[in-house]
């Protein structure tokens, strides 16, 4: 099934590249509090991921309502972690990979939330 010509692998393969770069933010932190606010968004990113990895996602259950907005909750904090990435790691590879992982999961969740 594709919503607004972004398949649900698509959206799958985004969040999972981008939830495997907030792993690597995670432990690139700089501090408790940055490390704290990578691992919330993560930790959604994670739930989004099993709902998505479920059999039944296709039948648009509640489980697939619940991972849709929890997207679209994610997308404002996805922006804000964006904004803040520079600050929250110091190492500045880490940093800028996850800041592209964001750009893309932002524009991937943007397509789908389209339809």
């Amino acid at each position: 099934m594709a919503n607004g010509n972004v398949s649900l692998d698509e959206l799958h393969d985004t969040l999972q590249m981008l939830h495997d770069e907030l792993d690597v933010a995670y432990w690139d932190a700089s501090t408790v509090v940055a490390k704290d606010k990578i691992k919330g968004i993560e930790d959604a990113i994670f739930d989004v991921l099993k709902t998505l990895n479920s059999a039944d996602i296709s039948q648009r259950t509640p489980a697939y309502q619940k991972a849709i907005d929890t997207v679209r909750l994610a997308n404002g904090k996805l922006s804000e972690l964006r904004n803040q990435m520079d600050r929250l790691v110091h190492n500045i590879n880490t940093a800028s990979e996850v800041a592209a992982s964001i750009d893309k999961a932002l524009t991937v969740i943007a397509k789908f939330l389209a339809a």
